[in-house]
């Protein structure tokens, strides 16, 4: 699991392990925002969590459509998410 984690810093992998109910992710351009999201999703889907129980929400259809195409690269249940 450690290597899935690889590249996110110290508040990025603190949103990958929240674990208390569901987590909002709000921070600048270029933040990692998305790769955090994806993470935590694929992480979840790991641990047992269906992807129909699991929803990311962003703005833009293209935005959407990238999140759901690295999770499905970090696990391909995310695509049905």
């Amino acid at each position: 699991m450690e290597d899935i984690l690889d590249g996110l810093d110290g508040e990025q992998r603190a949103v990958v392990a929240h674990r208390k109910g569901p987590a909002i992710v709000i921070a600048g351009p270029g933040s990692g925002k998305t790769r955090t999201i994806t993470t935590r999703a694929a992480v979840l889907l790991k641990e047992g969590v269906s992807p129909e129980a699991l929803m990311m929400i962003t703005f833009t259809r293209n935005a959407a459509k990238e999140m759901v195409r690295r999770a499905s690269a970090l696990d391909p249940r995310a695509a049905y998410m």
